[in-house]
């Protein structure tokens, strides 16, 4: 496994690893049309490539063999109950248990406390079972719930927080 910044050239790989990601998580809880409505907004090229180049954001991606298959990305945040914030967490699901989101989040949170930060937050659909249960395997509490607005319509997230 090879753990690195993420380049203008991972751009596809990221939206792959993204959109199996949601579909896996969330097509049950959304729905498949409302996920791909999801991933197109808030995965564009457009977007990625904004995030990616970032000088304030972290984007690390997790290759094996030269492919990504799992990737993070975050940083300061004014919109939350913490200065920092984990912006997304994937890994593609065929690599799910392997240790990848844990070895992905370990470095974005090397990264945060270089820069100064002393927690972190992010936020979770409650009905993520998956997401939910990977966060509180590292400490992550809940600090809120509350209403969230997705390109397809509302639902229910819980923000968490970590101490670093």
């Amino acid at each position: 496994m090879e753990y690195r910044p993420a380049v203008a050239a991972d751009l596809r790989s990221i939206r792959t690893v993204a959109s199996a990601g949601w579909h896996a998580a969330y097509d049950e809880i959304l729905g498949q049309s409302a996920v791909e409505t999801t991933v197109e907004t808030w995965y564009s090229e457009t977007s990625l490539q904004s995030r990616i180049e970032s000088a304030d954001n972290e984007f690390l991606v997790g290759a094996d063999a030269g492919e990504i298959i799992g990737f993070v990305d975050g940083g300061p945040t004014s919109d939350g109950p913490c200065e920092a914030a984990v912006s997304a967490l994937y890994v593609h699901p065929d690599r799910w248990n392997e240790g990848i989101g844990s070895a992905l989040l370990e470095r974005l949170f090397k990264r945060f406390q270089s820069a100064g930060y002393d927690d972190v937050w992010l936020a979770v659909l409650e009905d993520n079972a998956v997401g939910r249960a990977f966060y509180e395997s590292h400490d992550f509490e809940v600090h809120r719930r509350q209403s969230t607005e997705l390109p397809a319509g509302s639902a229910i997230e819980l923000l968490l927080t970590h101490k670093l």
